[in-house]
């Protein structure tokens, strides 16, 4: 195009912001969830780089889209929330971030018994994961 004075000029088009979504175990969460390998999958637009936060198994550089089988730690309790931040190389629009929220619940390894011998013929009735004799 041209101007009154004849100049060429261009008119460009804005840059588009990026957009970002994170799942975990295919939740937006908040989720509630033993401690253990999760399946992290993440699909972002208009982005170049990608990083991730939340703790040491979920940081650092990623794809701007992918899936990822995470382990989120032995034995964890409380809360953590997992984030993905995805932006534009030209840092000509604000980057985008998600995040899901896991609560950690502690897995029952060792189930409780009750056992009681009644007192005729040797009677069992056993408590536990629902056995009565």
């Amino acid at each position: 195009m041209y101007d009154d004075s004849d100049n060429y000029f261009t008119i460009g088009s804005a840059q588009a912001s990026p957009t970002v979504d994170l799942k975990v175990n295919g939740s937006d969460g908040p989720l509630t969830k033993e401690s253990s390998y999760a399946t992290f999958t993440w699909a972002s637009t208009n982005a170049d780089y990608c990083s991730a936060s939340g703790d040491t198994y979920w940081s650092g550089a990623k794809s701007t889209s992918g899936s990822e089988t995470v382990w989120t730690g032995n034995e964890k309790t409380g809360v953590t929330i997992y984030v993905i931040t995805c932006g534009a190389s030209s840092g000509k629009v604000s980057s985008a971030s998600d995040s899901v929220t896991v609560s950690f619940q502690q897995a029952l390894t060792n189930q409780p018994t009750v056992s009681l011998n009644g007192p005729t013929n040797g009677q069992n009735i056993s408590s536990g994961p629902a056995n009565y004799q």
